[in-house]
């Protein structure tokens, strides 16, 4: 706070330390969503960052495979105490089975380097002695062809087509609905990637068959809206708010969306996210 960030930006970054992210050059502030050029710029002299040994994530895993003790396996639901035996780690044990509860499955032999951590040695030193299954072979053909023919258009679904995508049930799909409705409709398929709780892996599982139409996108009137009326969309805090209305006060209304970028606290990212939300009339 002493030294100007506001109430969004500095809960952003305690959420950050909070999930175990850490600081290990000053350019790793720029990273933080809200942390504009121009803000960096004035802060990187004054930034300290203790030095400190890294952990470095790709000795340990030369190590690990040169440790396996493989045997024939299906990587499908395989117990925990199994990969042990093999010699994984619990923390790449952990991954595994995150991505099977998120509805991941290994349909051949090549998903299995999918997992983070699996590196290139610890898949060469495996392959050879995983199993899959004909049926689940035979499953996933059958899934790929029925998907060819199944897209759906996020800013017209439902519920109850939502349901229809891998990974995706009702507890996300009601999550899916309320943020297109925070937001007015979604304009970018990397927008999913903004609802909570969604992670890449299951993002990536029915993404492919997933279209977005902007032109269903809500507008909001730039020269008409109020602080109130902007604070309800969710790329726009208070602050913001009020710096928009207080430009249009100042120098009239806004004759061009580029305009917006020559607002108190606007950045380039943000003005790119903002203006497909936007309208001069």
């Amino acid at each position: 706070q002493a030294l100007g960030l506001n109430e969004k930006q500095i809960k952003i970054i305690k959420n950050y330390e909070t999930k175990g992210g850490k600081f290990y050059k000053k350019e790793d502030l720029k990273k933080i969503y809200g942390i504009s050029e121009n803000e960096y710029n004035i802060l990187e002299p004054y930034i300290r960052i203790k030095t400190e040994k890294r952990f470095d994530k790709k000795k340990p895993n030369i190590a690990i495979a040169e440790t396996l003790k493989p045997f024939e396996f299906n990587p499908n639901n395989l117990s925990i105490e199994k990969w042990r035996e093999i010699g994984l780690p619990d923390k790449i044990i952990q991954t595994i089975k995150n991505y099977e509860q998120s509805g991941g499955k290994f349909y051949k032999k090549e998903d299995f380097k999918k997992i983070y951590g699996i590196t290139e040695k610890i898949y060469t030193a495996l392959q050879s002695y995983i199993i899959i299954p004909e049926d689940t072979i035979r499953m996933a053909k059958f899934y790929a062809d029925t998907l060819k023919q199944f897209v759906l258009e996020i800013n017209s679904a439902d519920t109850s087509d939502l349901v229809k995508l891998k990974g995706i049930g009702r507890y996300y799909a009601g999550r899916i609905l309320k943020y297109r409705e925070l937001l007015g409709g979604y304009y970018a398929k990397e927008q999913l990637l903004e609802v909570y709780g969604m992670d890449s892996t299951r993002y990536n599982g029915f993404i492919n068959f997933v279209l977005v139409n902007p032109d269903s996108v809500i507008k909001i009137n730039i020269n008409k809206a109020s602080i109130k009326d902007l604070i309800k969309h969710p790329y726009i805090e208070f602050y913001i708010a009020k710096s928009l209305v207080i430009y249009r006060e100042k120098n009239g209304k806004f004759n061009s969306l580029d305009e917006i970028l020559d607002v108190d606290l606007v950045y380039k990212e943000l003005q790119s996210k903002l203006v497909p939300y936007f309208t001069l009339e």
